[in-house]
């Protein structure tokens, strides 16, 4: 229980802290997605430079490291690249649900799909036009996480 309450009391500060200055958020998940990224770079460098000597493996090696400091040095870089994602299953779910319509059955669950395309294509602008919308969220998320913990969870 104690565990619980200490995880509870530090995600609520930490969303308290992200919702105030939602850029921290932000930074956060560029370092926890930027670091993986260059090591994936470093090895895929390596492994072209000293393992199989392909250049493929070296170009891609240089473009992942590249792609990995981009994020790290410029956070607004993930919210446009989580934001193009998003625009891009929006994109899919929407011709998947159309094609939905016109075949045989129930039409409610094309219908849905058509819904939540269109919030998928909101939220991927809202990324897209101001990266805070990440952090505010991420904020949001250790707000009811750490309500969670300290309230509902026995």
């Amino acid at each position: 229980m104690k565990n619980n309450a200490t995880f509870g009391i530090v995600a609520i500060i930490l969303g308290i802290i992200m919702l105030i200055c939602p850029i921290f958020g932000l930074i956060s998940q560029a370092l926890l997605i930027g670091i993986p990224i260059l090591g994936i770079g470093f090895f895929a460098l390596l492994t072209g430079v000293i393992g199989n000597k392909n250049i493929v493996s070296i170009i891609l090696g240089v473009l992942v490291l590249i792609f990995g400091f981009l994020i790290i040095f410029n956070p607004e870089v993930l919210s446009y690249v989580i934001g193009f994602i998003i625009y891009i299953t929006a994109i899919i779910l929407l011709i998947v649900s159309i094609m939905g319509l016109f075949n045989e059955g129930s039409k409610y669950g094309a219908v849905f799909g058509i819904i939540i395309a269109v919030i998928y294509l909101i939220i991927g602008n809202l990324f897209i036009k101001d990266p805070k919308v990440l952090g505010i969220l991420i904020g949001l998320w250790l707000l009811f996480a750490g309500l969670n913990e300290l309230f509902l969870r026995k």
